[in-house]
């Protein structure tokens, strides 16, 4: 790790120029530390065994029930902060933006290729979805909270299925009276090892505290055996919230590991307290996929930034020398209700080789801080007919992080400027150097690289102008490259005359650079009702399989609770742009 000229992440350093390098800008108390003893031998779970998830006689309740992503701040707190931004208009709002199109129509974004409704509410009553995504040659699992389903990948739902998150990870049911429940799934494949992988946190309030489970399918099939692994890194008196979920490649000893972060809170019986740290934990897949103990290193110290990203090596082709992973300013700089600007890149090497004798092969950990446009906390969607509007949570970078070939994409939720939400969008390009501080020698040699160099290659957003307004409401998008660097990017969308519904656009990777997005996109999943909850999934998924692009997202159904739609998309010809 690199000390000299240590400077804590702040907004002092948001106004470097693109080709500046910001290196050694580590917070003074960022370090690497490894995890107390060692993760326990996980736990086998045969998936065809669990009984097939029957939807309670009615929506769970309790004042844990539908809780939003935490920040510090009580409900009321936060609510003041969106009506605020919501009145903050710089601009009188029209029905002229970007917006998804019926599929008659034709835009640039190609038809899907496969569309089929996912798990709905029926499995939980949950609310809301969530959403994790992972996508095999064979099979399609999707999670949500709190069920999980396996699907052909011509949508055929697999017999005995939706089954319970909390069943496959061998937990008694949720009980949100008392705040003991499994929140928060991701998901995702690994191509190069042939595995599944699901996370999600459990919190147990009555205790103080909260554990991750990590499940992964022991073979390439979903349907059967499953090794269930779970931790906590931090001790009672604290719970983890909105974890996020990465890999590095199977096969590479310094960097093919899992990668779970988590927001952790001071916590009690009565719920969630203050914002502490991000926790981010290293887990060897060498050793994870063989359901055998190990230890692990963890991260924390993040100088004030919530959710890190880790991205998702998803290509089996790609051989990053680390993993890497982007955070936005965000519960720490007051919600950004009066607006930030920067995007946080990380780098990550040698976290897969953990070594209790010899501690001078511990993690390397470097961070850029990259100018971007100022985003500011979003104001919730609306939607027709109703005043009871769509939550649309902070700035934090919700959905996955992708990497293909030396380039990450990201997403946030930001205010429109029109009283709406609208999606900025980076394609971020990283570098690394040789050998970081070149402490790393020996069997470690060139493992432990620090980023050289890092910039934004594309800033694009749809609908961040006032002319959005109420009318034209996107958020939560996701975007994920295929084999070529051609994006998909999934999104829900709503306004004043237009219902929650899952909606997608393409862009071509020798589109040259542009502010917005080259067309609205289509949708995979029109809403068909008013949302009868103003707490919505808080992220949308999405993955790769060859020139495809999967991806899943919660829309609206005519009863008003939730659906989900899976959908593929890609280009299939040189006439489409």
């Amino acid at each position: 790790m690199k000390y000299e000229s240590l400077l804590s992440v702040s907004f002092a350093l948001l106004f470097l120029t693109a080709s500046a390098v910001a290196v050694d800008k580590l917070p003074p108390d960022f370090k690497p530390q490894s995890a107390t003893g060692s993760i326990a031998d996980a736990k086998t779970i045969d998936a065809s065994a669990l009984p097939q998830r029957i939807a309670p006689s009615a929506a769970p309740s309790g004042r844990f029930a539908g809780l939003r992503p935490q920040n510090g701040l009580s409900d009321a707190q936060f609510a003041v902060l969106k009506q605020q931004v919501a009145q903050r208009r710089t601009a009188a709002p029209s029905t002229q933006a970007l917006s998804p199109v019926s599929n008659s129509l034709l835009p640039l974004t190609p038809l899907p290729s496969i569309g089929f409704d996912g798990i709905n509410v029926d499995c939980s009553s949950v609310i809301p979805s969530d959403m994790g995504l992972a996508v095999s040659g064979a099979w399609v699992v999707q999670a949500v909270n709190d069920c999980f389903a396996v699907y052909s990948k011509v949508g055929g739902l697999q017999a005995g299925f939706p089954k319970s998150l909390n069943a496959l990870f061998g937990l008694p049911a949720n009980d949100f009276v008392n705040g003991v429940f499994v929140s928060d799934p991701r998901a995702f494949y690994d191509p190069v090892a042939s595995k599944f992988v699901i996370s999600a946190v459990w919190e147990n309030m009555p205790a103080s505290t909260g554990r991750v489970y990590v499940a992964y399918s022991k073979t390439a099939d979903p349907r059967g055996a499953w090794g269930i692994y779970s931790f906590n890194t931090w001790g009672t008196g604290y719970c983890p919230d909105f974890d996020t979920l990465g890999h590095g490649r199977y096969n590479d000893k310094f960097v093919g590991a899992v990668a779970v972060g988590v927001n952790l809170f001071t916590c009690s019986p009565s719920g969630f307290g203050s914002y502490v740290d991000v926790r981010l934990t290293f887990l060897p897949k060498a050793q994870l996929y063989k359901g055998v103990g190990f230890g692990s290193w963890y991260f924390y110290g993040f100088g004030g930034l919530d959710t890190i990203q880790v991205a998702s090596v998803n290509d089996k082709n790609d051989e990053s020398r680390a993993l890497f992973a982007l955070a936005t300013y965000n519960i720490s700089s007051g919600q950004c209700a009066t607006g930030c600007s920067g995007l946080t890149v990380w780098a990550f090497s040698n976290v897969a080789s953990r070594s209790v004798q010899d501690f001078s092969v511990y993690p390397e950990a470097s961070v850029i801080v990259l100018p971007t446009s100022t985003y500011t906390l979003p104001p919730n969607a609306s939607q027709p007919y109703t005043t009871n509007t769509i939550d649309t949570d902070d700035v934090r970078i919700s959905g996955s992080v992708a990497y293909s070939h030396g380039k990450l994409w990201a997403t946030i939720n930001t205010d429109n400027g029109g009283g709406g939400p609208g999606i900025l969008a980076w394609e971020v390009h990283a570098y690394l150097d040789n050998n970081g501080t070149g402490r790393c020698t020996g069997a470690f040699l060139n493992a432990c690289p620090d980023l050289s160099g890092a910039g934004v290659d594309r800033e694009m957003n749809y609908d961040v102008n006032p002319s959005g307004g109420i009318y034209n409401n996107a958020y939560y998008g996701t975007i994920y490259p295929d084999d070529t660097g051609n994006i998909v990017m999934v999104f829900n969308y709503s306004g004043y005359f237009t219902y929650a519904g899952t909606n997608y656009l393409t862009q071509r990777v020798t589109l040259a650079p542009q502010a917005t997005f080259h067309d609205g996109g289509q949708t995979l999943r029109n809403g068909m009702a008013a949302y009868g909850y103003g707490r919505w999934g808080d992220y949308t998924a999405a993955t790769v399989d060859g020139d495809y692009v999967w991806f899943s997202g919660m829309y609206a159904r005519s009863d008003g609770l939730w659906n989900t739609g899976i959908g593929k998309a890609g280009y299939t010809a040189s006439t489409q742009p």
